[in-house]
């Protein structure tokens, strides 16, 4: 049996500030991604990379939500009822999310709309997709599953 090394557990408020080191570089990668995916889906008339863009601004917010979370946690402590609120304005925000998607996607086939090609949707999925997958550490796909 191999085991895997463990990590020292970071201090809680180590672990704070790493997190929300993380949550300031998401917020600004996800920035970026919204911008490019907004238009090139504005340009090319893709419902795809449109909703893809909004993806991304949904993201921004709910890492916006988290760091006002992350925030609380490092002047009052963690609380529930703070907790409660993240969830429920994450839950909003994915769920305006979901329902413009829905709408628009019945109004794009009841019209037979048909996108023009994009090829920084082309190029760029397949790109960050492949930047993204060598920054996961190998202990991030979890631990190994008896088959």
């Amino acid at each position: 049996m191999t085991t895997t090394p463990v990590r020292p557990v970071l201090e809680r408020p180590a672990a704070l500030r790493r997190a929300r080191l993380l949550n300031r570089v998401t917020i600004g990668w996800n920035v970026v991604e919204a911008a490019i995916a907004l238009s090139a889906g504005v340009a090319a008339g893709s419902l795809g990379l449109l909703a893809f863009g909004l993806d991304s601004v949904v993201e921004v917010s709910g890492a916006s939500v988290l760091a006002w979370r992350l925030a609380r946690e490092e002047r009052t402590g963690c609380t529930q009822p703070d907790d409660r609120r993240a969830t429920r304005a994450l839950a909003v925000c994915f769920g305006v999310l979901a329902a413009w998607v829905a709408v628009n996607a019945v109004v794009d086939l009841a019209g037979h709309h048909e996108p023009d090609v994009s090829r920084v949707g082309i190029a760029g999925g397949p790109a960050v997709q492949d930047l993204l997958g060598g920054c996961n550490p190998p202990e991030a796909a979890g631990p190994p599953v008896d088959r």
